[in-house]
């Protein structure tokens, strides 16, 4: 029997994420510490359930645990136990979430949002205003993304120092095509090269396939009917390519598919979808671009590749056209 943890180092969560919060309350629960990087420590229990303790400076996620002040030291392999709202893991260490604030990403709706038209127009006015700023990972991508839907002949193939971003530029440059002229078959048919391509927890190939998914999430959730993405026939693919890369860079891509990512990627679509200001959606985008070393500019890249589908639905897909109203 284990002594009791009363006396032991005590940590109180800030925020949790909603995942997170329902994971808590299966009190009796066991899992273990899967991964420990900068700032963040990755739970999961016996059945592959995933959550993450994240300092407070941190993005949120529906699966982790925001903590305030200090930080634990916890190390790989540690088991814990869930008890009453509470992580108390072996080595006596106890994160309290008791009194968490619980974050639940704000429904997306066409109520009292804007036309699909307007939404385009946002959308490339961030493109214009980020090829303007330095960008890392994925990032490099963003400007001859752009060029592809100007030009209706044969483009220039963009030269890029960083091997994984010569590697990954063609599938990128026909999935961003697919997008602006909404052909999910040819989309799905180039993702299985990008999935686990990169370095670091979650590869930029994956983190770019995640913001593309989510996109087309949210977009299909704001028009249904103009947009007609099969969501069934991407969850389908998903699982035929997950496996190729990490459990954790795994569960995130299946959570932005299903329209569960960071929070400032969330507080980002809701600035596009609502009468926002262009100096807002800029702020909102250099949030989400601030995650990570490149994870924030992989993501990014692959929201606008998805919001590109916009472009054909609104009247402006390969060619430089005004959006018009539909």
């Amino acid at each position: 029997m284990r002594p009791s943890t009363e006396f032991f180092p005590r940590f109180t969560a800030r925020r949790i994420g909603a995942t997170a919060f329902r994971t808590l309350s299966a009190s009796g629960q066991q899992g273990k510490v899967l991964a420990v990087v900068s700032g963040c420590v990755y739970l999961v229990d016996p059945r592959g359930q995933l959550i993450w303790l994240v300092r407070e400076f941190l993005p949120l996620h529906t699966r982790a645990i925001q903590l305030a002040g200090e930080w634990p030291g916890l190390l790989r392999d540690i088991p814990f136990q869930i008890r009453d709202r509470e992580l108390a893991f072996h080595t006596g260490v106890v994160v309290d979430a008791a009194r968490a604030d619980v974050w639940r990403p704000a429904a997306v709706s066409s109520d009292g949002g804007l036309p699909l038209a307007e939404i385009c127009q946002r959308t490339r006015l961030l493109y214009s205003q980020l090829i303007k700023i330095p960008r890392t990972g994925f990032g490099g991508f963003i400007e001859p993304m752009l060029a592809l839907t100007s030009q209706a002949g044969g483009l220039q193939l963009p030269q890029f120092s960083d091997h994984v971003l010569r590697v990954a530029w063609p599938a990128v440059q026909a999935v961003a095509l697919a997008s602006a002229g909404q052909h999910l078959d040819v989309m799905l048919s180039r993702i299985d090269s990008l999935v686990g391509l990169g370095n670091g927890l979650t590869p930029s190939g994956d983190d770019f396939l995640g913001g593309l998914f989510f996109g087309l999430q949210v977009i299909s959730q704001l028009f249904p009917a103009e947009i007609g993405i099969d969501l069934e026939r991407v969850q389908r693919a998903l699982v035929r390519i997950t496996d190729r890369t990490n459990m954790i860079s795994g569960t995130m891509l299946n959570d932005l598919a299903t329209g569960q990512g960071p929070e400032p990627l969330h507080d980002l679509v809701h600035l596009l979808a609502t009468p926002a200001s262009p100096g807002s959606i800029l702020a909102g985008a250099r949030a989400v671009a601030s995650i990570g070393h490149s994870t924030g500019w992989d993501l990014l890249t692959g929201l606008l590749a998805g919001l590109q589908w916009t472009w054909s639905a609104a009247g402006q897909g390969l060619t430089e056209t005004p959006c018009r109203q539909k």
